[in-house]
């Protein structure tokens, strides 16, 4: 993020009722574990919480998921809510 390393651990679950991933994730930023959730529409995926919405989509045989976070609207877009992001997928 920037010039400065996030590092993560992401725990996602399923939940059946709403056909959402809830997650958390412990950072070396935040003391406490944020809490996300996960939606997979075919190759999009939403990704949502603290203000903000990552959508992307998924390249490589699935392997890198590419995409943008957005401010939610009524928030305002700072350089930790709006950026490019891309993820790669480790096992």
């Amino acid at each position: 993020m920037g010039k400065f390393t996030v590092q993560s651990l992401e725990i996602v679950s399923f939940d059946p009722v709403s056909k959402a991933f809830p997650s958390f994730v412990y950072t070396n930023v935040d003391q406490v574990p944020l809490k996300y959730s996960w939606k997979v529409q075919g190759g999009t995926v939403v990704h949502s919480g603290l203000g903000a919405t990552f959508t992307g989509t998924w390249s490589d045989r699935g392997r890198i998921l590419s995409g943008a976070w957005q401010a939610d609207p009524g928030v305002a877009p700072s350089p930790q809510n709006t950026y490019t992001a891309k993820m790669t997928r480790t096992r």
